[in-house]
Parts: C-alpha cells; sequence; structure tokens
C-alpha cells in the first residue's frame, strides 16, 4: 500500500482589522474636522455666507457620522455581498453620471456642473465612480487571472471600461477626477500583471490624449502657463496658487496656531480644495508633515493588505481602493504646493465635502475589511 502524502492545507480565517491602518484613518478624519471649523469659520467663510460660524462644520460633523456608520459597516460585511451588488451599483453610477451632463448643478461656482440632488441630498456622482471602477475591474481581474495579458478582448475591455468612466467624468467637466479613476483603472492593470508594452501603449495614448487637448484649449494653454509662473495673472489665474503659497510660507515650523491664519481671508476655496494651505500655515511644518505621514502610512499598510489577501478578488480590491485615495491624496498636496497645474481636488478625509468624505470612509473599511481575512496553514 503507498504512502499517502500529507499535505499542508490553507484555510482562511478573520482576524483583528489592521491597526496602523485604521490610527492613520482616525488622525486624518479628526484633523479635518478641525481644520473644517477652523478653515469655514472665519475669512467670509461662513460666517460672511450663512451667517452662522458653525454652518460647513456642523455638515461636515454629520458626514462625519454617517461615514463612520458606512466605514464599520463596510469592515463587517461579507465581501461576497459586494461583489454581487457590483452591477446594480453600477448602474445606479453610470446613471447618475449620464445625469449630472444635463441636470448637474455646481457651473456658477466652479465652472463645471458636478452636484445632483436626490431629495434635500446634494452629491457628486463622480465620486461614487472612484468605487464603481475598482469594483468592476476586481471582479473582472480576479476571474479572468493571467488572460488580462490577451489582448483582446481582456485588455481591450478593461481599456474600454476605464474610457467610459473617464470620459463621462471629463464631460462634467472634472480633470482631477478623471485623472484620479483612469490611473486607478491603469494601476489595477499593471498589478494584475497586464503586458508592460500594452500598459505603455496605453500611456502614450492617455498623453498624446492630454497634450491634443491643451494645445486645443486656450483655457487650458492658459493654466498652464499660470503654473510655471503665476505671476503673469496674479489678480485672477494665479491668484489662488499665490495666496496658497504665502499661507503655507507663513506657517513656518510650527504654525500660527489653530484660528490665527492671516491668509484665510485671501486663499480661494479654503475650507475645501486649498485646505492643505490653510492647515500647514496654522499647524506649520510639523502638522502639515504629520497629515502627510498619515496618508503614507495608510498607503503602505493599504499595499501590504492587499499583498497578504488570500484572493485575487480581495487583493485587486485593496490595492484599487489605496491606489485611488493615496493618488487623490497626493494630487491635491500638489496642486496646493503648485507642483503640478491647479485642478479641483479635495483632500481625503481632510477637505470640506459630503460625498467624498462618505466614500473615502467607505473604501477604507473596505480595505480594512480586506485585513481581516488571512491564510493559516494546517498541517
Amino acid at each position: 500500500m503507498p504512502l499517502e502524502k500529507e499535505k499542508n492545507k490553507e484555510k482562511i480565517v478573520k482576524t483583528s482589522p489592521d491597526f496602523p491602518m485604521m490610527v492613520s484613518i482616525f488622525i486624518l478624519l479628526i484633523f479635518g474636522l478641525l481644520m473644517v471649523f477652523s478653515a469655514s469659520s472665519l475669512g467670509g467663510g461662513s460666517l460672511g455666507e450663512e451667517g452662522d460660524i458653525f454652518y460647513y462644520f456642523t455638515r461636515q460633523t454629520v458626514w462625519a457620522g454617517l461615514g463612520l456608520v458606512a466605514f464599520f459597516m463596510m469592515m463587517n460585511v461579507p465581501l461576497t455581498i459586494i461583489k454581487r451588488l457590483t452591477p446594480l451599483y453600477l448602474l445606479f453610477v453610470i446613471a447618475t453620471l449620464v445625469a449630472v451632463l444635463y441636470i448637474g448643478v455646481g457651473a456658477a461656482e466652479y465652472g463645471a456642473a458636478r452636484w445632483l440632488y436626490i431629495g434635500p441630498v446634494r452629491f457628486q456622482p463622480s465620486e461614487l465612480a472612484k468605487l464603481g471602477i475598482v469594483f468592476l475591474l476586481a471582479g473582472l481581474l480576479s476571474y479572468w487571472k493571467e488572460n488580462i495579458r490577451l489582448f483582446i478582448p481582456h485588455f481591450l475591455v478593461s481599456v474600454i471600461i476605464i474610457g467610459i468612466f473617464s470620459l463621462l467624468i471629463l464631460m462634467e467637466p472634472d480633470l482631477g477626477t478623471t485623472f484620479v479613476v483612469a490611473t486607478t483603472g491603469f494601476f489595477m492593470l499593471f498589478i494584475a500583471g497586464a503586458h508592460l508594452v500594452q500598459l505603455g501603449l496605453l500611456s502614450l495614448g492617455g498623453l498624446s490624449l492630454a497634450i491634443w487637448s491643451i494645445s486645443n484649449s486656450s483655457y487650458q494653454m492658459r493654466r498652464l502657463e499660470i503654473f510655471k509662473n503665476p505671476l503673469l495673472d496674479p489678480l485672477d489665474g494665479g491668484y489662488q496658487i499665490i495666496q496658497g503659497l504665502y499661507a503655507i510660507g507663513s506657517g513656518g515650523i510650527t504654525g500660527l496656531g489653530l484660528g490665527n491664519s492671516r491668509q484665510i481671508y485671501w486663499v480661494p476655496q479654503k475650507h475645501t480644495d486649498f485646505i492643505f494651505a490653510i492647515l500647514a500655515e496654522e499647524t506649520g511644518l510639523i502638522g502639515a508633515g504629520l497629515v502627510v505621514m498619515m496618508f503614507i502610512l495608510f498607503t503602505v499598510r493599504g499595499f501590504i493588505i492587499a499583498k497578504r489577501a488570500p484572493s485575487l478578488y480581495m487583493r485587486y480590491l485593496a490595492f484599487g481602493l489605496t491606489y485611488a485615495i493615496a493618488i487623490q491624496a497626493f494630487v491635491n498636496v500638489a496642486v496646493v504646493t503648485n507642483l503640478i497645474p491647479t485642478t479641483g481636488i479635495t483632500l481625503p478625509f481632510i477637505s470640506y465635502g459630503g460625498t467624498s468624505l462618505l466614500i473615502s470612509m467607505a473604501a477604507s473599511g473596505i480595505i480594512l475589511n480586506v485585513s481581516r481575512y488571512v491564510k493559516e496553514s494546517n498541517p
């Protein structure tokens, strides 16, 4: 009778969520609430617009509460449910992305119609799309596995999906979120093992399209010129970045203290897209550095969680969601510090904005959900 070889069997067990990532999330959330109040309560913020210094802070606190509900719910819901509900979620996302092009609001204030109303609630469909592209690609890539290397149909279908999401958001127009969604999809294809030649051609095509779009738009060309030298138009096109840099520079090492910003009267969108400038002014290099370190910690832990995930679907979910939040944070800080041309995009967990905060918290909950599943070997 032949001897039977014993094989180690692996089973998936559930553990506690990743503690370092959870710490980074809650530090950023607390920082965000403090800064929304500080940046919006003076200098023509909520006091000037609504007559109530707690106007934006109160609403952000409500959204933070809803975000925490979404966070803990996503951290505990079976991931199979998310996978099953993805088609319905995608139908809703696509429908709202199309609807915002016709009945969206916000063009008067921000030059782009990015918001929809459902009853009294105003939300941004493009924020929902960040989850949508990750959910869809995670499901497809985990099913296709190494077949993603086949140009037709797998790689081509993935590119078309990324293109549809990106085009709908670009038409609002929302260049910042378009970049986040498009590069998130690209990153997930890279992680899934797509051929570098295919990814290189995709990058070249995207870059060529961007250059063509900018070169054929006098507005974008002007924005590029101002990026290179904001002093070309210090009272209009370069005004926001100049005032933001003044705020960052005046913060020094330790900052002026919460509520003591001097540039708060001059920095446009000080509690949304440019909140990092006020944060750096009031908390200095120490506070700004802490926020950047928390985003780095969040990113590193997210990628470690993804690498250790026991299934391809979980891996792609964690990689995609971590990247989407990390690249958005990088773009926001890079814009405020004039490392890249100005584009409207919020700083995750920090900036005022209900949809952005809710989606960031839900995405973080899913990443931590993945962190709870580990493989355990049985002899």
